[in-house]
């Protein structure tokens, strides 16, 4: 058993809600190979679900999701910017899942209540709380961010008195159990250059996730059972990995 196939076994005994639509396809983008030289892949995480917007998003929240499934809660609270992806995806995953979705977004720029657009209209249609919390005075971003996070802790000890069971998904679902869901790409060492794109969202502006297997003469040692492997049959598993996440 490998690194990955070890990892994945940690990770299968962890609870899990089935939310996107896995696995997402790798494609080769054959003229920018040619040009280049190199095998170039788009790994197509814009199509992970469950909105067009899914990305790494809703790989976060599916184990983020079922940790608070397994804990019984019915509510969950989250974060972000007034048009956060990830606010979003959360209250679409909640509504699946007959989880209340509770949003503390700070506006770093006042929404125009009659003129309600992009993400936000979504939150409104999903039926989530949507709470608007502008930033005051000569009080920096992360103060506005801290301050967002502290009412949604002390509304969810107002549920909680109540008979809720409350679940807090930090902004951007950045927390020690959302970070080790990777998808498999495998970094080991290969001959012949490697490039794997993962992208993040369908916007064209979103930043892509690349890792790069580095180029060498000859193929070098790291600690795993790939290096014994020839060349191909490394890239066929490197590839093989990235389609079955």
């Amino acid at each position: 058993m490998n690194r990955f196939e070890r990892l994945h076994a940690l990770l299968s005994q962890k609870p899990r809600a089935n939310l996107g639509f896995f696995p997402t396809p790798l494609v080769r983008l054959n003229r920018l190979s040619e040009q280049l030289g190199v095998n170039l892949y788009v790994k197509r995480d814009d199509f992970s679900g469950m909105s067009l917007f899914g990305g790494n998003k809703i790989r976060k929240l599916e184990y983020l999701l079922g940790d608070a499934r397994e804990k019984g809660c019915d509510t969950v609270f989250t974060y972000g910017a007034t048009q956060s992806n990830h606010a979003m995806q959360t209250v679409t995953a909640c509504r699946r899942l007959g989880m209340e979705p509770i949003l503390y977004l700070n506006a770093y720029v006042q929404p125009d209540e009659n003129d309600i657009r992009a993400n936000m209209l979504l939150d409104r249609i999903l039926g989530a709380q949507v709470n608007v919390i502008p930033g005051l005075p000569g009080e920096t971003e992360a103060q506005t961010e801290e301050r967002c996070h502290q009412l949604g802790l002390e509304h969810a000890a107002r549920l909680e008195k109540e008979g809720h069971r409350c679940y807090d998904v930090p902004m951007g679902g950045a927390i020690h159990l959302a970070s080790a869901t990777p998808t498999k790409m495998v970094t080991a060492g290969v001959t012949k250059m490697s490039i794997f794109v993962s992208l993040l969202t369908a916007l064209p502006h979103s930043a892509a996730r690349i890792a790069m297997m580095r180029t060498a003469s000859g193929p070098p040692a790291p600690p795993s059972a790939l290096a014994a492997q020839p060349t191909a049959a490394r890239e066929k598993s490197t590839i093989g990995s990235a389609l079955s996440a």
